[in-house]
């Protein structure tokens, strides 16, 4: 009997220690991956932004707002009272922020900071709902390899402290969601109800993700179908109760506000129009997140930013597409891709309905609903990468497919990256004229600025991508700098006395 028991046992020793063989395998490659991470967000998107100045015209709008309102939380009030926007109170002090604390290069470090914290719940959030750690990193670095970031209206260039938070909070909101689920906890439910409300206090298009708890409570609890589909219904309101509740609080003070202060914002103008219409300004918006147009570009210009992040791309591909994923069933991959695809859309339904955005897309088919869309789809392209590659596998060509896979998706990063790159270097090119400028006050003295009340500067005045005639920024940047009134324009034809007007020639 006991020559019997010993093999068994043995058996079982050694399968224990090839379980836990595995184990510490996919915990290195875990770590190896988010390291390769860690390099695509740094050489796709923190690198290039670096030694920019503002990238957007709201920058300059933000950054003198306080001197146009003579105040902090005056301009913070302006703001919500010309919008009708009650959230403003809370959103725009914050978007103020790194412009107040003094310089550009400080305004940068929130920008990436605000970009970093996007990234990073987007990740915990992929890996709580899809109990996948590799693939949580694989459609994050596909997000970072693949995100449009060539246009003006886009989080990741303008107020880091509003819009990206916007997303951060409702990544954190998912991942207490998830959590209290996998707790049964009523607790965190609550908690992640009260996050999703700060995530409202940034954009009100925002609402449209109730359905995620929606959805996500329908397919936990579809069990109950096999009862009734009044049982299933009961438990989905029983789950989403909370998010009801933090939005009708947020639907009661936004619709208090709008009417005590009617907008004059033309923004939030609700019209009806041919369904085409509508669709298609959705459809348009929320395409525009990734650059699609990359896959078809064949530009081989030498790039390091492009080449770094096509890199990453691939190997993180390949190392993912290439191991066997099992553990995720077609069903679960099946309602991943179709949650995607409905919040691919989500952020931009509300543009569909407002006429200005209507216009809008017909001149640039890009807007702030579109950075958000891209994640979607960043996580809709991962779903079908690894959809295909388990159907490869069936036919014994998993590792060819993986390659194939990461090679077009690397060079989809590559030509990204590429193709952001001028906008980047015009935007380092207009960064120089805040130094020009910094050193012309920092010697008033000698020059004349000291006494000067106007400052004609025609080449101040036009900006690649930047228009600071808009705002009339450089007039509050002198006034702000000298301490004293000053009026900055770019062209002067009338009397003046002898050193009221200081002429700025460009070199």
């Amino acid at each position: 009997m006991k020559k019997k028991n010993k093999q068994p046992k043995k058996q079982k020793t050694e399968h224990r220690d090839h379980i836990e063989q595995n184990d510490a395998r996919d915990r290195r490659l875990g770590t190896f991956l988010t390291a390769l991470a860690l390099v695509a967000v740094i050489g796709a998107i923190v690198l290039p932004l670096w030694g920019t100045a503002f990238t957007c015209d709201d920058d300059m709008f933000t950054a003198t707002a306080r001197f146009r309102h003579n105040g902090y939380f005056k301009s913070s009030l302006a703001m919500a009272q010309s919008q009708g926007r009650f959230y403003q109170l809370f959103a725009y002090p914050l978007a103020q922020l790194p412009y107040y604390l003094g310089s550009i290069e400080v305004a940068n470090l929130f920008r990436l900071a605000g970009t970093a914290s996007v990234f990073v719940a987007f990740f915990f959030m992929l890996a709580r709902s899809l109990q996948s750690r590799e693939l949580a990193v694989f459609i994050t670095v596909l997000s970072a390899g693949l995100l449009q970031t060539a246009e003006m209206y886009n989080p990741f260039h303008a107020l880091p402290l509003w819009f990206n938070l916007c997303m951060t909070t409702f990544f954190l909101s998912a991942i207490l969601f998830h959590k209290s689920i996998a707790t049964a906890s009523p607790r965190f439910r609550w908690y992640s109800a009260a996050v999703f409300f700060v995530c409202l206090l940034f954009y009100e298009a925002a609402i449209f993700y109730l359905f995620y708890y929606v959805i996500i409570a329908g397919i936990e609890h579809r069990k109950e179908l096999n009862r009734s589909i009044r049982a299933w219904a009961a438990s989905i309101v029983r789950i989403v109760l909370p998010y009801a509740v933090v939005t009708a609080v947020y639907l009661v003070l936004y619709v208090s506000f709008r009417l005590a202060y009617p907008p004059g914002y033309t923004g939030h103008e609700v019209s009806p129009a041919a369904a085409g219409d509508i669709v298609s300004t959705i459809v348009l918006f929320s395409l525009s997140g990734l650059d699609l147009n990359g896959f078809s570009s064949m530009d081989l210009s030498w790039d390091a930013h492009a080449f770094i992040a096509a890199m990453t791309v691939l190997a993180t591909s390949f190392l993912v597409l290439r191991k066997n994923q099992s553990k995720l069933s077609s069903a679960v991959l099946a309602a991943a891709g179709l949650i995607a695809i409905l919040f691919i859309f989500a952020p931009n339904i509300l543009f569909g309905f407002l006429p200005k955005y209507r216009q809008w897309v017909k001149a640039t088919p890009y807007y702030l609903g579109s950075y958000n869309s891209a994640f979607a789809m960043a996580a809709l392209f991962g779903v079908i990468s690894i959809g295909l590659v388990k159907a490869a596998n069936r036919y014994k060509m998993r590792t060819a497919a993986a390659l194939l896979l990461s090679l077009v998706l690397a060079h989809g990063s590559y030509q990204t990256v590429l193709k952001a790159r001028p906008f980047y270097l015009q935007h380092k090119a207009n960064r120089q004229a805040w130094t020009a400028v910094d050193g012309l006050i920092a010697s008033a003295e000698s020059n004349g600025l000291d006494r000067a009340s106007i400052i004609v500067a025609p080449s101040l005045q036009v900006m690649p991508y930047l228009n600071p005639v808009m705002y009339d920024y450089w007039s509050y940047y002198f006034s702000w700098k000298l301490g004293r009134s000053v009026k900055v324009v770019d062209r002067f034809e009338g009397k003046a006395k002898e050193g009221e007007v200081l002429w700025l020639r460009a070199r």
